[in-house]
Order: C-alpha cells, then sequence, then structure tokens
C-alpha cells in the first residue's frame, strides 16, 4: 500500500475512534450519512477511485445538513452542534486531497474527542482519550515525514516502527505539560467545565439559574448531580415542609423569568419577635457561581456575611465557587408577607404588552366567573391538575406567544 494511503488510513482511524462515543447518541439518518464517507473514503484508497465531482459533494453535503436538521429541529444546541462537527469531519474525507487538509481532520479528531467529555466523565472515557491521542499522533507523525518530501518524490520507507513515532509524538507532547501546569496552578477554576454550553442555549439541563424560559429549550437532559446536602439535627421534616427557597423570580419579560433589582438589594424589615427556631441543620452546599443559599422558610440566624433579602432570599456577598458549609435555623411557623406591599403587587402582576392574547383572553372569563381571588386560585390549579399536562424532556420549540403555544 503506498505511503500516502498508509497515512489516510491512520487519519481514518483517528477520526473514527474520535467519533465512535458520538455515534449512539446520534438519530440513524445521521449515523448513515456520516459513515458513508468513511466508507467511500476507504474504498477510494483501497482501490485508488478517483475524486467524486464537486456536484456530488454538494449534494451529499446538502442531504447531510438536511438530516441533521430534520432530526433535531436545527442546527443549535450541545448534541445537534456536535453531530454536526461529526458529520463535517467525515465528508471532509471525501475531498481530502492535500496533506493539510488531512492533518486538520486530525486536529479537529482531538477536538471532537474533547466534546465526549460534555456527555460523560465515566471510567472509560480517559483511555478513550489516550487512544485518539495515540492514533492522532501516528497519523500528524506520518503526514510530516509525507510533507517533508513533498517535491522530492515518494518518501522512503521508515526505519522506525509505529511505536516509536508514537513515542517521538509524545516527546513533543511532553513539552506541552509546563504550560498545562501553569494554567492549572493560576488560571481561575469556574465551578463549571469553561467548555460548558451556556444554559440558555437549545440544549440544557435541568437545574437553577439566575433565569428561566420556559419554551426555549429544545432538548433536556437531566442532571442527577447533587445540589447540595443537608444534615438535620433533630428529626426531618415532613417531606411537605421541605420547600427551599432559593433564587426568587420576579421580572417577566420576553419569555423569560429573572429577579429583580429589588429583590436582590433591599434588605428585609426589622422583624417582630420570632417563635423559637423549628429546625436547625446544617446545608453542604456544592459550588455553583451564584450568589443564593438555600434555607427553609423563614430562616433566622443566618450565616455570617449574608443578608435576607425582602424576598427572603439568603444571599451570600461572594458567589459560591467552591464547596461551603454552613448553618441555618428556621422558623416553619412564620407567615411570609400576609399583606404584599402594593409595590412588589405591581410587580409580580406585570405583563409584557401584545403577547399572549388568547391566554389573557381565558383569564379574563376565569376572572368573571370566580371573583373571589382564592375561588379563582384554586379553579386555575384545579385546570392544570384536570388537563392532560405532562413533563417532556423533549419538546417543541414555543414561539413569540409561548404561553398561548403551550396552552
Amino acid at each position: 500500500m503506498p505511503a500516502k494511503a498508509q497515512s489516510m488510513m491512520w487519519v481514518m482511524a483517528t477520526l473514527l475512534v474520535a467519533m465512535i462515543p458520538q455515534l449512539p447518541r446520534m438519530p440513524v439518518a445521521v449515523v448513515v450519512a456520516t459513515l458513508a464517507p468513511l466508507a467511500w473514503r476507504l474504498g477510494a484508497e483501497l482501490k485508488s477511485w478517483p475524486t467524486l465531482p464537486r456536484l456530488v459533494r454538494y449534494i451529499v453535503t446538502g442531504m447531510s445538513l438536511a438530516a441533521l436538521a430534520l432530526s433535531y429541529g436545527g442546527l443549535f444546541g450541545r448534541r445537534a452542534a456536535v453531530s454536526l462537527l461529526v458529520a463535517m469531519l467525515a465528508l471532509k474525507l471525501i475531498e481530502c486531497e492535500r496533506i493539510r487538509d488531512a492533518r486538520l481532520i486530525v486536529s479537529f479528531s482531538f477536538f471532537l474527542c474533547a466534546t465526549q467529555f460534555l456527555f460523560t466523565q465515566s471510567i472509560l472515557m480517559p483511555f478513550y482519550g489516550l487512544a485518539t491521542i495515540a492514533l492522532g499522533l501516528v497519523a500528524l507523525a506520518r503526514l510530516q515525514r509525507s510533507e517533508a518530501f513533498q517535491g522530492t518524490g515518494t518518501a522512503p520507507a521508515a526505519v522506525s516502527s509505529k511505536v516509536a513515532e508514537l513515542v517521538f509524538g509524545l516527546r513533543i507532547l511532553l513539552l506541552a505539560i509546563p504550560v498545562g501546569v501553569a494554567f492549572f496552578a493560576f488560571f481561575p477554576r469556574w465551578a463549571a467545565p469553561m467548555w460548558g454550553v451556556p444554559e440558555t442555549t437549545l440544549d440544557a439541563k435541568s437545574g437553577l439559574s439566575d433565569s428561566m424560559s420556559p419554551g426555549s429549550i429544545q432538548n433536556l437532559f437531566m442532571d442527577d448531580s447533587p445540589a447540595f446536602r443537608v444534615v438535620f439535627d433533630g428529626a426531618v421534616p415532613q417531606r411537605s415542609a421541605l420547600y427551599w427557597r432559593g433564587p426568587v423570580l420576579w421580572n417577566y419579560e420576553d419569555n423569560t423569568w429573572t429577579g429583580s433589582f429589588l429583590g436582590r438589594n433591599i434588605d428585609a424589615e426589622a422583624e417582630r419577635a420570632k417563635a423559637p427556631a423549628t429546625w436547625s441543620y446544617s446545608v453542604q452546599l456544592e459550588p455553583n457561581e451564584r450568589h443564593w443559599l438555600f434555607a427553609l422558610d423563614y430562616p433566622i440566624g443566618a450565616p455570617e456575611d449574608t443578608r435576607l433579602t425582602m424576598d427572603f432570599q439568603l444571599l451570600r456577598r461572594l458567589p459560591v465557587i467552591q464547596l461551603l458549609q454552613y448553618r441555618v435555623s428556621s422558623d416553619a411557623h412564620y407567615v411570609d408577607s400576609p399583606e404584599l406591599k402594593q409595590t412588589l403587587r405591581s410587580m409580580a402582576l406585570e405583563l409584557p404588552v401584545g403577547l399572549n392574547p388568547r391566554t389573557l383572553e381565558q383569564v379574563q372569563a376565569w376572572r368573571h366567573d370566580f371573583p373571589d381571588d382564592k375561588a379563582f386560585i384554586h379553579h386555575v390549579l384545579e385546570y392544570f391538575n384536570r388537563e392532560e399536562f405532562f413533563y417532556s424532556l423533549e419538546a417543541p420549540l414555543l414561539g413569540n406567544d409561548a404561553i398561548d403555544d403551550f396552552l
């Protein structure tokens, strides 16, 4: 087999190993669109097939993009973006005729390998990463030899073995260790990976954040990592009493719930004498880069360097960037805001103008039938309990009138 064909085999092997964890997460149509270029390139190297015409390459690329868009409902989101990278690297094999193109495929295979750690950090992932790097280093070494003798004829046969080439590549890789150590020691370490996809994208994970945009995500995957751990001094309260207050969202604008300036910056008023603490407990909070702490209503005896806001958020001056342990006592019999102030009431009832007209019409009809506040609220809760609403991790995207679309 010619040296060029051998080099391409190493390139294809690197790409194939890099994409293996992603293949089970991809729809069947996208898997076929990805493996077909690999199969064609293998046949082209073994049988010396000519390069496909440009029009055929355009058609194949368009069909692959269409399969991606139809399978994921778009090209946005974590899974769709990584699947797009896999498909594009496979398609690049169809027109890979220069050493520069082959080197590009290997380099992006390393990047593809890194993206797989976004989905899982199982015990097998380090072995997968090492296998990808090992194959890629051998491929790059062979491509470098071919480029060094480009224009002077065929490169002479390598005297060293593949293992020796791999060892040479590893020796070069050792030069990056001081830089990696410097980054680890001096660069800020966030609570979430730097390469993590923002929560506001179409592919998100369950959990709490400083904002909430219902209907803005297409695929939601459950994050089962612990948020915090609690140890009570005495008996554990009943499940119905375990309502942990964290962030409080007041403003609704552009289909997004956010906190308010008042809620973050105005402290709670001086309270009347409280009854003895109902519960005392210790909380171990995982790093989340937020300022709020979790506590049961109504928190008394809050930890140092915290303050209680007007909407009973327990806020810390510095964000939680490492494991934090604190103690809190709570008065379960405290009545939270028996009469809501007019300022807060106006803020809570403010709606964006011109959105969700059908919902507003329905609510006005209900309000006419149930003028009493408690009766109205009871009817609304019954409606959501009676109708067939389901929780789904994969839901269609909602439009500008998100509430109308949902209901």
